[in-house]
């Protein structure tokens, strides 16, 4: 957290990767709670990527998905980036300098029926 002091520019969000985390239990959650915590006392937006369905379960269980927020749990990195560029274009009114839209690909467990 204290880098996040020094910086010249505003952190608006904290992306964990949680890729190599399949399972959590009440100590993780309690720390990843207390993370979420300290970054969104400074007004930073905490959210997670590479979210598997039994780490989404965990995370349910401890009540995290409720106090993290649902839509910032993503199942890939590019769609947490693709959510930040989405959040950063509403507070902002445009994207970041020099960074372009990102193109996801249609997602493969999509219910097609669903529109």
């Amino acid at each position: 957290m204290d880098a996040v002091g020094r910086t010249a520019d505003k952190v608006e969000w904290s992306i964990l990767n949680a890729e190599a985390n399949v399972e959590i239990d009440i100590t993780a959650a309690d720390s990843l709670d207390s993370l979420r915590q300290e970054l969104n006392d400074v007004g930073i937006t905490f959210a997670m990527a590479r979210v598997k369905q039994d780490l989404l379960v965990d995370l349910r269980n401890a009540g995290l998905v409720d106090r993290i927020g649902a839509e910032l749990l993503f199942p890939t990195l590019p769609t947490a980036v693709a959510g930040y560029l989405r959040a950063y274009q509403e507070r902002h009114g445009a994207l970041p300098p020099g960074v372009r839209p990102i193109e996801l690909p249609p997602d493969p467990m999509a219910d097609p029926e669903v529109t």
